[in-house]
C-alpha cells in the first residue's frame, strides 16, 4: 500500500487531485488485484468481496506465486511480471 502525491500538476484533468492511494494484493497465485484511488473524495464502487476470506483460508505459499510485482516511485510505474517466462503484464 502506497500514498502518492501529485508533483507539479500542470493537467487541468488532474490539478484538483493532490494525492492517491494504491494498494496490490494477490488474491490467489494467478490474481492479482490493485486499487488506485483518491482518499480525498469519496465514491460508489461495488464492494469488494474477498474469495481468501470468503473460503477463510489462504491455499498458497508466496513462492508459489506466478507474478511478481515491481514499481518505481518518481515516476511512479507498476509492472507485473510472469515469473515463468519474464513478460510484462
Amino acid at each position: 500500500s502506497l500514498q502518492l502525491e501529485v508533483i507539479n500538476a500542470t493537467n487541468r484533468v488532474i490539478d484538483w487531485i493532490s494525492s492517491l492511494n494504491f494498494t496490490i494484493w494477490f488474491e490467489e497465485i494467478d490474481r492479482v488485484h490493485m486499487k488506485i484511488f483518491d482518499p480525498n473524495h469519496q465514491r460508489w464502487e461495488v464492494p469488494f468481496v474477498n474469495l481468501n476470506e470468503i473460503r477463510n483460508t489462504i491455499s498458497y505459499n508466496e513462492r508459489d506465486r506466478l507474478y511478481d510485482i515491481q514499481y518505481t516511485r518518481n515516476p511512479f510505474g507498476i509492472s507485473i511480471i510472469r515469473r515463468s517466462n519474464g513478460d510484462i503484464i
